[in-house]
């Protein structure tokens, strides 16, 4: 999970001597910018992860004449791929107030979800969903806080 917080610090001296109803509003604007951005970040993920990937191929199935299953890897560095679907369903993002968002692998992720994220050395290199979803999405993250901040304070 990755947390993304307010630094209280530098709002309470930006807003020290400001009206409450300036304090409410800014406030107000951060949890409306925190649920945009955990949306576009679950999304963003979910987007990569359901895309092709460029690592190895496989075939998995039953070799007695059942159903095969053509299969590709994620290579390192690529968000993973999507096997089962539980890490992927376990992705999500929750605000707590105005101050911060948690966004990663929140309900029931599987056992793996980190090995899998962070890699696992020797055998398995991280495949970063969480960090490659943020990187996607730093630019719009930027353009959401101005915008927020924009529209709640006229």
């Amino acid at each position: 999970m990755i947390k993304f917080t307010t630094n209280e610090k530098n709002l309470a001296t930006v807003l020290a001597g400001k009206p409450l109803k300036l304090t409410k509003l800014v406030k107000i604007a951060l949890r409306r910018t925190w649920r945009e951005i955990g949306k576009d970040l679950k999304d963003e993920a979910t987007k990569a992860i359901l895309s092709s990937k460029s690592g190895k191929h496989y075939t998995t199935g039953s070799r007695s004449g059942g159903r095969r299953r053509r299969h590709v890897a994620s290579a390192p560095g690529e968000s993973h791929s999507d096997v089962s679907g539980a890490l992927r369903r376990s992705l999500d993002w929750k605000v707590n107030g105005w101050d911060s968002l948690d966004f990663g692998y929140l309900y029931r992720p599987p056992d793996y979800a980190h090995s899998v994220e962070f890699g696992d050395p020797p055998d398995l290199k991280p495949r970063p969903t969480l960090l490659n979803a943020i990187k996607a999405q730093q630019g719009n993250i930027e353009r959401q806080f101005a915008s927020n901040m924009r529209d709640e304070l006229g």
